[in-house]
């Protein structure tokens, strides 16, 4: 299932496994299936503003190196999956920039 905001208050559900090309809309015909998507949707979206506004931040505001000053790449909690995520694009550059920082730093 997929839900799509439209403007401020209007929703369109689609089932993407029986319409991948979201001809049909199913929010009406689906009702508890649209509530649950609508809400999750909905409190995602209020996280996501929280985050921009600095709300779930130590700092109480957004900082360029992210929480504690510390880059997300030398956070503890993400360095099981820096492995698997050097290959992808999104974050190569980040990945494999601090991989090469310590070789570096190994071969000085």
């Amino acid at each position: 299932m997929k839900i799509v905001k439209i403007g401020r208050a209007d929703y369109q559900l689609f089932d993407l496994k029986a319409d991948t090309v979201e001809e049909h809309d199913l929010f009406s015909e689906r009702p508890n299936d649209a509530k649950r998507q609508r809400v999750a949707l909905d409190r995602m979206v209020a996280s996501v503003t929280n985050s921009q506004a600095g709300a779930d931040y130590p700092e109480g505001k957004v900082t360029r190196e992210g929480p504690h000053g510390r880059f997300w790449y030398a956070i503890p909690e993400y360095q099981p999956f820096l492995k698997g995520w050097a290959s992808r694009p999104e974050y190569s550059n980040w990945v494999n920039r601090k991989q090469r920082t310590k070789k570096n730093a190994a071969e000085k």
